[in-house]
């Protein structure tokens, strides 16, 4: 049986549509794998051999509601069990309280590997960039981004760390950037990471959450 474990979006984001799901699989043999966003499905079934790797959905439709956000197995019976499920994604008509940009590697030279050479965690950095929405009722104030390991066979999803920025204006914008250190798995392709940033007003109250997958 394969294994699926999406990426973004994850429970408690908010998006806009349409929907590109991204997840990551490991299986033994041949399969497709079809995106769901409550009840639209994607547009084809991806095929997949056997190895592991990541799946991307072609942009699934959605209007602005809440949805369960499903990867399947396509082969499967119409009853059977989605390979993995995010309750709780709510899709806006408008802009969601933060969007990330971009996750990207800082300019220069990579750090030296923790452990020597063949060790399989090294360290690195990745600066996270987005904005915030600049009409909401209660303003911005300043972001929390966590990078998340995520196990694909378990689906288990750990942070490992996380940093922070308070939001600034930027002609008609509110932005912020977020640079985090943090230890990577380079040789398991099984492990996996994602930027998740949570925008909070000056009361320290969440306003909404948002996922994005980066490569190693």
């Amino acid at each position: 049986m394969p294994n699926a474990t999406i990426f973004e979006p994850l429970s408690n984001d908010t998006v806009t549509a349409p929907v590109t799901v991204k997840a990551g699989y490991t299986t033994a043999a041949n399969f497709d794998m079809r995106c769901h966003v409550g009840s639209t499905a994607d547009t084809m079934a991806h095929p997949h051999t056997p190895t592991s790797g990541t799946h991307t959905s072609t942009p699934i439709p959605a209007s602005a509601a809440t949805y369960t956000v499903e990867a399947r197995d396509d082969a499967a019976s119409p009853g059977a069990m989605p390979l993995d499920s995010q309750p709780n994604v709510t899709v806006t008509g408008g802009t969601p309280p933060t969007t990330i940009d971009t996750v990207t590697v800082p300019p220069g030279p990579l750090p030296i590997v923790v452990g020597g050479p063949g060790a399989a965690r090294v360290k690195r950095t990745r600066v996270i960039s987005g904005e915030c929405d600049p009409l909401l009722p209660s303003p911005v104030a300043y972001v929390i981004c966590r990078i998340v390991e995520i196990a694909i066979k378990t689906r288990a999803r750990a942070v490992i760390a996380a940093g922070a920025d308070t939001v600034k204006a930027v002609g008609a914008k509110r932005k912020w950037q977020v640079q985090v250190e943090f230890m990577m798995d380079v040789t398991d392709p099984e492990l996996q990471y994602v930027a998740r940033v949570t925008a909070y007003d000056k009361d320290d109250v969440s306003l909404g959450t948002q996922t994005k997958y980066f490569p190693k």
